[in-house]
């Protein structure tokens, strides 16, 4: 058993339950939508209401807030997440090359090749050179956009933390802040020359209200826990009533404001209600960055509309993510916990 996994035991809660349904939330769309296969309209409808990419970034905000102050420094917490964040994504991104060489049947321009898995193993996940975007869906692991937004808020989150911390006020502006930077997105990125318009979305600018939500429930959770627990039942319905009923704002392009925000919470009062849920193995991190190189291989091969192409994508899907978590994974978490 992992360091890791012992902690989120330890902390009673089932949340690594709850970033696997994410991870299979993001992985879910993907498959559909690039191998154009017709779900049951029940199914599609059911996941169709979990928010994964918002829902992970929250989470990320609460789970790292803690770690953020049990560092005595910016090293130390920067270490940590290195270690957390970086040696499955660089098992990802071998994989992913190597297939891409197998498959791809256009030439490889080999410079850009190389710095395209450059910029994939560091924070700029978000560029895909031209020669590319005939592999796959068009983008190789496009998924991996969300770590450029994620390394971002690590870098900025210990500086938040020393002046946010335990001060009110200063928490109700900075969240304040941040929505009106989420709902005034479309209007900067229209406002800005195409390339910079795009660059701006990469930022962790239109996202962060995500991430303070989090890493505000997080601060105040001892103060709020017990309300969360028992009744953590009406925030899920609260998110679904405003959705159904169209109740709600379209933030960052189409990201339910409200929706996310219950529905985070929700899952909040859940995970630390039924804490026997929790997963002994979290394999949510690698099932998130592997899955686009098993749907883009399928695409190379042709494979796709048929309805069982998407339950094996699953299955390889998660034989790789378990692979990579109990070697790759556990030797980062390992380091990750070694004092420097």
């Amino acid at each position: 058993m992992g360091l890791e996994t012992k902690k989120r035991l330890q902390s009673k809660d089932c949340l690594n339950l709850f970033r696997l349904l994410v991870a299979i939330g993001v992985m879910y769309w993907h498959i559909v939508r690039h191998l154009s296969i017709e779900i049951p309209i029940i199914i599609n409808k059911t996941c169709g209401y979990l928010p994964g990419v918002p829902l992970f970034f929250c989470l990320s905000g609460f789970l790292v807030w803690p770690s953020v102050g049990r560092s005595s420094s910016f090293g130390e917490f920067i270490r940590k997440r290195f270690w957390r964040i970086y040696p499955e994504l660089w098992g990802a991104v071998l994989v992913g090359s190597v297939v891409i060489l197998l498959l791809y049947d256009s030439s490889i321009e080999w410079g850009d090749f190389m710095l395209f898995n450059l910029a994939q193993a560091t924070f700029l996940q978000f560029w895909t050179p031209d020669f590319l975007r005939g592999y796959g869906c068009g983008t190789p692991n496009g998924a991996l956009w969300t770590i450029t937004v994620i390394v971002q808020f690590y870098l900025i989150s210990f500086g938040l933390y020393k002046l946010v911390y335990n001060k009110n006020k200063l928490w109700l502006i900075l969240l304040i802040m941040s929505i009106l930077f989420a709902f005034s997105h479309n209007y900067i990125v229209e406002m800005l020359p195409v390339i910079m318009g795009k660059i701006y979305s990469c930022t962790v600018i239109p996202y962060l209200w995500m991430f303070l939500m989090g890493a505000f429930l997080s601060e105040k959770k001892d103060y709020c826990l017990a309300f969360l627990k028992k009744y953590w039942f009406l925030f899920p319905v609260i998110a679904f009533l405003g959705r159904f009923f169209s109740i709600d704002f379209a933030v960052n392009h189409y990201y339910h404001f409200f929706y996310t925000i219950f529905s985070f919470i929700g899952i909040i009062g859940f995970a630390y209600r039924f804490p026997m849920f929790n997963l002994k193995t979290d394999i949510s991190y690698a099932v998130y960055v592997y899955h686009m190189v098993v749907v883009n291989a399928f695409i190379e091969f042709g494979f796709t509309q048929k309805l069982y192409y998407f339950f094996i994508i699953f299955v390889i899907t998660f034989m790789l993510a378990y692979v990579s978590t109990i070697t790759v994974g556990q030797w980062g978490l390992k380091r990750k916990e070694v004092k420097s």
